[in-house]
């Protein structure tokens, strides 16, 4: 808003004189009165294009403080348990994730559990990397998130499976922060061209048909 004030400021101090001038030499005058109008229009004009100019260079700054979502939901024929029941299974992941080529606990543990450290390997693009999560909500049979922090990144993973209709909405979460431009325009630019969200529940509909009974 200060912006516009100044920049409308400065164009009318600088257009007002010619006007002016115009409307004392005579043969300019009736000239400058029948663009008075259009000078001022003008000026609005270039003001107001300059001002958004400014707010989208603001927002390009500020959009990263808002965490990119994705989400997707796929309904199946099985119930929560059995659903549940082959989705903790970790050695399944690699089954039915497109990304995840491995998945193990770092703990003491051979369940999950809340509080569970999850080494989580998957590849992006062609690179692999191994990224430790913590699991901080754990709710039999129908949710579970992790969490993990990765160059500057804080994300943020939710499953759910909802008991719907004599079967199971399964629902699919991710949330990444403290992503930056360039990096949070590729992060959401692969999303939206992979689909990954939804293809990692179309992966364990698949894999429930070929293994789980109904």
């Amino acid at each position: 808003t200060k912006a516009f004030f100044s920049l409308s400021a400065i164009m009318t101090l600088c257009c007002y004189p010619l006007t002016r001038a115009g409307e004392r030499s005579g043969f300019l005058g009736e000239v400058a009165t029948r663009s008075r109008g259009y000078q001022r229009r003008s000026v609005l004009y270039l003001s107001m294009s300059l001002l958004n100019t400014i707010h989208c260079i603001s927002y390009s700054e500020t959009s990263s403080s808002f965490p990119l979502r994705f989400y997707a939901q796929l309904f199946v024929q099985h119930s929560p348990s059995d659903v549940w029941s082959y989705f903790t299974d970790l050695t399944t992941w690699q089954h039915w994730s497109p990304i995840c080529s491995n998945c193990r606990l770092n703990d003491n543990h051979d369940k999950l559990r809340l509080g569970s450290v999850l080494e989580i390997s998957f590849a992006v693009m062609g690179i692999t990397m191994t990224v430790p999560v913590r699991i901080v909500q754990f709710d039999p049979p129908t949710s579970i998130t992790w969490q993990g922090q990765r160059f500057g990144i804080n994300a943020s993973h939710t499953y759910r499976f909802t008991p719907y209709c004599e079967g199971t909405l399964l629902s699919n979460e991710e949330k990444f922060s403290g992503a930056r431009f360039p990096l949070r325009k590729l992060i959401a630019a692969w999303y939206r061209m992979t689909n990954l969200s939804q293809e990692s529940l179309e992966g364990i509909e698949r894999e429930l048909l070929r293994s789980t009974p109904r």
